[in-house]
């Protein structure tokens, strides 16, 4: 049963209630391999649990965190646990996931880790979070419109649209933007534009929520997919 680890794309390592590592798979191998890991500290014979304890710096509180799962684990005292911890190796910082599950039996009971690489995924959703802040803290104005809909309804909108327009979220968000399009030569060029899927940049005669006129000048650039399709429209707009 054990060659079945080696068929699981996660470095896998099968524990001792007291953490002495009694497998490992070949992914777990090949990662120290690769990476010019402490192999006489992650293979059969040492100490999982050792090696959380003694962890220091940016990586203790993770390492804390896995080393209490495993125990409880052993103990028969919790449920499988998972862990999003970091990892550092010389010329690189990774982050991984540890599923920490106890196998069936009397207790104390072995414990399985599996170690998922989630580097990609992890920096991902920093970006994402990162763009997101950075968005909501512009001074411009910012939307995000839906291409699909002739309506083309706002799916986003930043705190500096809501205050340029005086519109709330729940206003602005999922109606009829076209309430916004007036019948000049800037709107009929903004219009054309929106038709077309094309850029363009024009300067609006506009009136917020409490009737009070003002000027802004709006840049939108097509969203395409990963068909080649317009999907979204994203408007920035600064009050001139």
């Amino acid at each position: 049963q054990r060659e079945l680890f080696d068929f699981i794309p996660a470095s896998v390592c099968l524990l001792e209630p007291d953490g002495t590592i009694v497998h490992v798979n070949r992914s777990w191998h090949a990662f120290f391999a690769a990476n010019g890991g402490d192999c006489a500290n992650a293979l059969v014979g040492s100490n999982y649990l050792a090696v959380c304890d003694k962890t220091r710096g940016l990586e203790a509180d993770g390492a804390r965190q896995v080393a209490a799962a495993i125990r409880a684990g052993a103990a028969g005292v919790a449920d499988p646990a998972s862990v999003i911890y970091p990892c550092s190796i010389p010329g690189k910082s990774l982050w991984f996931d540890a599923r920490i599950t106890a196998l069936p039996g009397p207790v104390p009971r072995r414990v399985l880790v599996s170690h998922f690489d989630v580097t990609r995924l992890y920096n991902a959703e920093s970006q994402l979070a990162l763009l997101q802040k950075a968005v909501a803290a512009a001074s411009d104005a910012i939307v995000i419109a839906d291409a699909g809909d002739p309506a083309y309804p706002l799916v986003f909108a930043n705190e500096a649209f809501l205050t340029m327009t005086g519109y709330s979220r729940t206003e602005a968000l999922g109606g009829d933007f076209r309430f916004m399009l007036g019948e000049d030569d800037a709107h009929s060029t903004l219009r054309s534009a929106l038709a077309a899927g094309t850029p363009c940049r024009v300067r609006l005669s506009k009136f917020r929520k409490s009737g009070e006129h003002f000027w802004n000048e709006l840049s939108i650039s097509p969203i395409v997919d990963s068909g080649g399709c317009v999907s979204h429209f994203l408007g920035v707009a600064a009050d001139v």
